[in-house]
């Protein structure tokens, strides 16, 4: 029998290491959210932006000039272009939250092994 951690596709609460004020409530990478298979070669922006808007379902403790930044696309979108730490860490702990759901299967390994593939993937 196979089990998937549904519960974690609705969301997770996650708290940013660095601040603790800030958190965000991030759902898994889905690999459905990308138009193409990633290339460690040629990283596509658009598509690491179609992940990160996909993955950001609400936050806080950000912050702008006028106080409180709501989670929303053109919120989003100033995260994205300029914090790319924030972004990282987004990413990586939505990749996280998939490999709960499917198991612990790492996200390289399912995008970059073709079959025959003999050689030893990062997990």
């Amino acid at each position: 029998m196979k089990k998937y951690n549904t519960h974690t596709t609705k969301g997770e609460w996650i708290t940013l290491p660095s601040d603790e004020e800030v958190k965000f409530k991030l759902r898994p990478f889905s690999i459905f959210s990308l138009t193409k298979k990633p290339s460690e070669d040629n990283v596509d922006m658009s598509e690491m932006w179609n992940v990160f808007n996909y993955c950001v379902i609400d936050w806080k403790g950000l912050e702008g000039e006028d106080g409180s930044m709501d989670c929303n696309e053109d919120n989003k979108r100033i995260v994205y272009d300029y914090d790319q730490e924030l972004v990282v860490f987004i990413t990586n702990e939505s990749t996280r939250l998939r490999e709960k759901v499917i198991g612990g299967k790492g996200l390289k390994n399912s995008l970059t092994s073709q079959p025959g593939d003999t050689t030893k993937q990062e997990k």
